[in-house]
């Protein structure tokens, strides 16, 4: 497995973690009522968890000319921790994200090594701001406001379909569709003009009764001073509020390296 396709990935996962061919044909929506009520809907609708699995998982990446595919798996704890195990040959897990609330850690197994960071450092190396809330978030199709803690609602908007928030920095935008599912998320980061999508494609899944797990969410990334890429997670089976470990790797076992020699150059 080349090095290249792992850490697009990484950086991409960071920067926010099955196949079926089952599909909901989308009709035209009314319109979006306020940014209240429409927050409120879209908290309704959207899946409810204490823990989630997703244990089978395609990552596929385009990377300019290059293509590649891996199997992997992921396992969340709310608010807590995520977990996603790279699996590329016969199941034999070869890289690893380990995720907390304060703390990530990254593994190369194949080599030997491991690299530790936190949010803080991270946001400083990449030059935009991310936390375990936002990529949570973004992984299993939540509400959420980008960098906003408190009265948040009074910075959004309806334009057409979407909800909008913005401040001197980014730009949000949330495509809603018939079910009150953010179809779409959209960041955009205003002076440096790096822009995020998530793409989520929606099925209803026997593991959660009528509700919705994204099938697949597809992650465009346009960032400037790296190489663009598009990484798509395509779910093959999830479970929520299952009785699952979440056993953490010994690093006693692995050579401690910098972090910015397993991120992308």
């Amino acid at each position: 497995m080349k090095k290249s396709i792992f850490y697009t990935i990484i950086c991409f996962v960071i920067l926010l973690s099955c196949k079926s061919n089952r599909q909901i044909v989308q009709t035209p929506r009314s319109a979006l009522g306020s940014v209240e009520q429409t927050i409120e809907q879209i908290k309704q609708a959207q899946i409810q968890f204490k823990t989630l699995n997703i244990s089978k998982l395609t990552l596929s990446a385009n990377l300019g000319q290059k293509q590649q595919s891996v199997s992997a798996s992921c396992k969340i704890v709310a608010d807590s921790a995520l977990q996603i195990s790279v699996q590329p040959m016969l199941g034999i897990e070869i890289f690893r994200i380990e995720m907390t609330a304060d703390s990530i850690f990254l593994f190369d197994k194949f080599n030997g090594n491991y690299a530790a960071s936190d949010f803080a450092e991270l946001s400083k190396m990449l030059a935009i701001k991310i936390d375990f809330a936002t990529i949570q978030a973004l992984l299993t199709n939540q509400y959420f406001i980008y960098d906003c803690k408190n009265e948040c609602e009074n910075y959004c908007k309806i334009e057409n379909n979407s909800l909008v928030y913005s401040n001197n920095d980014i730009e949000q935008s949330m495509e809603i569709n018939t079910q009150n599912r953010i179809s779409r998320t959209k960041l955009l980061q205003i002076q440096k003009q790096n822009n995020l999508t998530v793409e989520y494609q929606n099925a209803a899944t026997p593991d959660y009764n009528a509700n919705l797990f994204p099938e697949k969410i597809t992650l465009t990334a346009n960032l400037r001073n790296t190489r663009n890429a598009v990484i798509e997670f395509a779910i093959n089976k999830v479970t929520i509020d299952s009785n699952f470990s979440m056993q953490r790797l010994d690093r006693s076992r692995y050579q401690k390296i910098d972090i910015s020699n397993i991120l992308p150059k």
